[in-house]
Parts: structure tokens; sequence; C-alpha cells
């Protein structure tokens, strides 16, 4: 995703000569018996067995709804809530690959979220295969590919540089070398914009000209997110467009315009003024009510019996010309903003995934036969297309996420992508409704809010508290020597919800204390 700096691939960190380390850097922490042993009983109240108590026939340690998991053939959507062991069941499900299915580590693909996850994930897998199949460990880990979907394409795009036709050099540019070429970029369409004769390009993008910049710049990362190539949008000025090539622009500009759902800057001024336009106004009304009413005048006294295709119409007329303007800022955005990347040989990470899009189409193209996708409500439709390429003919791909968790819309994720995969009628569905980590009412009022914040709900009917887990789980975080019980608030505001009843007096005066929830760490 562009705007996100990452190290170069290969870069190591330096390592501190022995005598200079301080205290246990390098050296495995070493646990008392004591600290073992409480450890071992947390994770079995909890209902996830150390693995050296695994019974023989639940080698990984599941729980019976995890366990179901491990039972769906073929590609299969895994929908999994905030508590309900998701990591836990993911490494479990790699783990049989490798030493069940007897699957190579070459042939199997993790991406995540982030680059912790990664390193949670992989040694995760390593501590499953230490303990089940000591024989694969060590090594497997290291030649299966795991991390975040950015540092994927860029080690498959490397991979293939001399074949694409791209410099093997070829990196990501941080925001701080994207942002000002963006910038540029817009200053040159702008100046293209205002120099041109066409009334209706100056029209189209007279009101607040100081935002132009940024506004195009969202129509663009729009575009790209739906897979809307800007130069396709192009009509030669030598000739007059064809009705066709109108009603592909005006079709496209208007799918641009409808998706919001990922776009934090929405609110831009020539697409609000489009909005008006769908809705039967002209791009420009200031000072001209009587614009609207002139020239819907003579149409309505010759066409009362089909009102339906008249509004149409009239909006197809004003809308045709606005939108043959947005097609020529897009096609010149994305001109000057790929020829100013290219003169400083720097990349975004949209750039990245476009040129991994392209790998299918090389010969001998790499594929995997599992590909999981963790955190899947935060791709974009790219990233998936992406993902997908890369499943081998007979392979499995595995999207794993929650919709209630899809809050990085302002890096073009789309919560939409999982939805529709979850719906798909091609992709079996598996779910982990089982919470670990809060209580009942805690859950039910959660779901309660999200169902009045969240469109489309998406939280399971029936989210309950796992069996084992109650004893774990306070109305207070556990105490510790440093961190002695304290009361939340915010807690207490969720069982009201939840129990669906008002707050007593006390409760809303300790309510009215700021308090921070943070996940319990010794969970997973």
């Amino acid at each position: 995703m562009a705007g996100r700096h990452r190290p170069r691939q290969g870069a190591r960190r330096a390592r501190l000569p022995r005598h200079t380390r301080p205290a246990g850097v390098g050296h495995r922490r070493v646990l008392r018996r004591p600290v073992v042993r409480a450890l071992a009983d947390l994770h079995h109240r909890a209902g996830r067995p150390v693995s050296t108590a695994h019974p023989p026939d639940n080698p990984y340690g599941l729980s019976p709804t995890q366990a179901k998991a491990l039972a769906e053939p073929g590609d299969f959507a895994l929908t999994a809530g905030a508590g309900s062991g998701k990591t836990h069941t993911l490494t479990a499900l790699v783990a049989r690959d490798l030493i069940e299915h007897d699957i190579a580590p070459e042939d199997i693909l993790v991406c995540t979220f982030t680059r912790a996850a990664a390193a949670n994930v992989t040694a995760r897998i390593e501590d499953r295969l230490r303990t089940l199949a000591p024989e694969r460990s060590g090594q497997a880990t290291l030649r299966l590919m795991c991390g975040t979907i950015d540092s994927v394409c860029g080690r498959l795009v490397a991979e293939r540089a001399l074949d694409l036709g791209i410099p093997i050099s070829l990196t990501p540019g941080d925001e701080r070398e994207l942002v000002p070429l963006r910038h540029q970029a817009a200053a040159l369409v702008l100046a293209e914009l205002t120099t041109e004769q066409d009334e209706v390009l100056r029209t189209a993008f007279s009101p607040m000209p100081e935002r132009l910049g940024e506004e195009i710049q969202a129509f663009h990362d729009r575009a790209l997110r739906l897979r809307v190539d800007p130069h396709a949008l192009h009509v030669p000025p030598a000739h007059p467009p064809t009705q066709a090539e109108i009603d592909e622009v005006i079709a496209t500009i208007r799918k641009i315009l409808a998706d919001g759902r990922a776009n934090a800057r929405a609110t831009d001024s020539f697409t609000s003024d489009l909005a008006l336009l769908e809705a039967g106004r002209v791009m420009d009304t200031r000072g001209k009510p009587g614009r609207v009413i002139a020239d819907l005048q003579p149409l309505l006294e010759d066409a009362k019996a089909g009102m339906a295709d008249l509004k149409q119409r009239v909006i197809d007329s004003e809308l045709r010309p606005a939108a043959l303007a947005i097609a020529e800022a897009l096609r010149l955005y994305d001109h000057h903003y790929r020829a100013l990347k290219a003169q400083a040989g720097i990349a975004d990470y949209t750039d990245i995934a476009e040129l991994a899009l392209r790998l299918s189409s090389l010969p001998h193209p790499r594929r995997f036969r599992r590909v999981y996708v963790d955190e899947a409500q935060d791709t974009s439709p790219l990233q998936m297309d992406v993902l997908l390429d890369l499943v081998a003919p007979g392979g499995q791909m595995i999207p794993v996420g929650d919709a209630n968790q899809s809050i990085y819309g302002f890096r073009d994720a789309d919560v939409s992508v999982f939805l529709d995969l979850v719906e798909s009628e091609d992709m079996g569905r598996a779910t982990l409704d089982e919470n670990f980590r809060s209580q009942p009412a805690v859950l039910a009022g959660i779901n309660a809010l999200a169902r009045l914040i969240l469109n489309p709900p998406s939280i399971p009917e029936g989210s309950t508290l796992a069996r084992g887990a109650a004893a774990l789980v306070q109305m207070t975080p556990a105490a510790t020597p440093k961190h002695p019980p304290v009361e939340h608030p915010a807690i207490d505001a969720l069982y009201l919800i939840g129990e669906r009843r008002q707050p007593s007096a006390e409760e809303e005066a300790r309510m009215a204390v700021p308090a921070i929830l943070d996940r319990a760490h010794h969970l997973g």
C-alpha cells in the first residue's frame, strides 16, 4: 500500500559484539519453573492447552469450533472475531499442511498486515513444529514465505525484475519522496487545465482551485483502487466521441463517485458537485437558479408521459461533459505522476502491486499451493487480485478476517473485498464465533454498538464466551505487582449496553473517567 516506508529487503540490523551487549541482549530469557507452570495453567484454563498437554486426538490444541476450520476442503473464508483464537487456528492450519499434507514450505504463502504479525506467526508455526514434528523445525519456517502483502509483492517482483523489464534496484519510496511528486503532478494538471480553452474543463474545476491538487489525487487513488486505468478513459479530441465511448466514461465515473467506503477524503468539492448533479442539478448554479428550470421546461412540455426517461436524459446531458473533463484530469495526473516517479527512480506500493499482477502473464510464474491472507478485511481489490493470481491450480486460498476490525480505509483497504469472498458461492465458509477475552455482557454491548455503526452488520449472532476462559476474564485487568486492579468505566458502559439498562448515578459518575481498553496479551 502506498505511503508506508519499509526498509529494503535483506537489510540486517547491526549486531553488537558480545562483550558490549546490554544484559539479556542476544540471549533467551530463562523462566523459572513456577512461572512455566503458571503459564501452562493459564493457557489450559483459557481453552488453549499448552502444546505438551495436547491429547493425541487434538494435537493442535484447538477448540471444537476452531477444529472445524481444519476440516474445510478447498478454498474457504475464515471469519474470526477479536479474541477468537484466529492466529492460533491459522498457525495450526499451516502446521497441518507441513506435517500431515506434506506440502513443501516453498509452496506456502502467509500474508499478514504488519511485519510484527509476520514474525509472530512464523514463531508460532516454529513452536508447533518443534513440538509435533521436530525433524521439520528450523528449516521449514525459513523456507515458507511469510510477510506483509507489500513485502511479498516486492520480493516476487524483484525475483523477476529482468523479465518485467524494470531495474533490479527499484524499491518503493517513502512518503517524504512521494508526496512532493504528487503535488508536482497535480500542479502540472492545474496548469494545463487553466490554460485549456475547453469551457467544460474550466467549469468543472473552477470551484475551490486551491484544493484541486488534493481532489485530483483523491479521485486518482479511488480510481486505482477500483482497478480503473485512467488512460482507458481518454477520448481522443481528434474526433467526436461516440455514444458508446461516452456511456463507458460516464458509467466508470459514476462507479468511482459511488466508491466512498475506503476514502477518507470523500468530501472534495468537485465530487460533491457531481453528486448533486446526479440528483438533477448542474455543475455550477451559483447565482443562476433559473438555469435548471429554463433547461427543463421545454422538455417537460414535450415529454409528460416519460418523466423517468426525461430525468435520465437531462442528467446525462449535464454529466457527459463533466465526466469527460474528469477523465481527462485523471489521465493527465496519472501521466505526470508516473513520469515524475520514473525520473526519480522510485515507485509506490501501488506500482509494485501492479507489477506483481503482471507476473502471472510471464512464463513459469511462481504459484503457491496454499495462500493464507491474515487480516483480509484490510486488503484492497488490487492486492486481492495479486493474491488470487498466486494460487496454484488445485491449491487453496484461505482469507482470514473480521469485517468489524476494518479500520484502514484511509490506506485503500476495502472491507467489501473480504465480504465478497465470504459471500462467494465458490468459497467455503468457517466462523470462529467464540471469544476467549470478554464476558458475555461485554460482547453483547460491543455487538449492539457495532450494529449501529457498521453497515452491513458483521458480528456473528451468538458470539459467546468460550468455555474455559471465564476464570480468566475479570471486570478489571489481572493484578500484577506493578499494576494493581483498577476499575474500567468503559467496560462498565459495555455491560450496561449489553444488559440494556440505564446507569445508576454512581455508575454515571464512574464512567465520566476516561479509560483505555487493551487486549489481553497473556491470551495471545
